[in-house]
């Protein structure tokens, strides 16, 4: 209600407050984002063959956010806002293949951490993987969907996995079985029941479920 007294009290705001820049850290990248400078993922499942995805987009920015107004003036258009700019990654992979679309997204990037009557500007980097794989000769085949998003780095927040999944939620597993090979510290998604994405720290989306339940597995 104070907050509301306060916006509702200002004749004519002033210039918007800058927060500043917000970099993502080095080791984010390092450990969520092994996508620097590649254009060209690989996937082989069981049977030996192999899915080349090429680059489509890719963006390295500087984004303008606003944290919150601190100010609206008695005309029109008049406010005055804490503004800050935090650091995007954004890639995307495809590959067609006998009518079928492969599409993988990938980005991480700053972002506010936001608590009941916050104050200070508190900042985490943020990684989400998706992958869609669409049969374009078969409309009653439905679309093969998963999402991912995980906390790459609180930054000294109190932010956590958890916090990120609203309805989309991840699973865990120290140790899986992936098309016959061991692997360790899994994140995966599931759509009805089955896995359809599986990221590792380091390396990224390793594996992905097509259909027919063929499993492609990163080269």
């Amino acid at each position: 209600m104070l907050g509301l007294l306060v916006l509702g009290a200002c004749d004519k705001c002033g210039s918007d407050v800058d927060l500043g820049d917000f970099a993502l850290l080095e080791e984010s990248k390092a450990d969520w984002y092994p996508y620097v400078g590649v254009n060209e993922l690989s996937f082989e499942n069981s049977g030996g063959d192999t899915l080349r995805f090429a680059l489509g987009i890719r963006r390295d920015e500087m984004v303008d956010q606003t944290y919150k107004d601190i100010c609206k003036g008695t005309k029109v258009g008049d406010i005055a806002k804490e503004i800050y700019r935090s650091e995007r990654y954004v890639v995307e992979y495809s590959v067609v293949n006998e009518d079928i679309t492969y599409f993988l997204a990938i980005s991480l990037y700053v972002d506010r951490f936001v608590l009941d009557g916050a104050g200070a500007l508190e900042v985490y980097d943020r990684v989400g993987y998706t992958s869609t794989i669409k049969d374009y000769r078969n409309t009653n085949n439905p679309i093969i969907e998963g999402s991912i998003l995980l906390v790459a780095n609180k930054r000294g927040t109190a932010v956590e996995h958890e916090d990120l999944w609203y309805n989309e939620t991840a699973s865990f597993a120290e140790e899986m079985q992936i098309n016959g090979q061991t692997y360790h510290d899994v994140w995966y998604y599931e759509l009805a029941g089955k896995p359809t994405l599986y990221v590792q720290e380091g390396k990224g989306v390793v594996a992905f479920l097509g259909f027919d339940g063929v499993v492609w597995v990163l080269v």
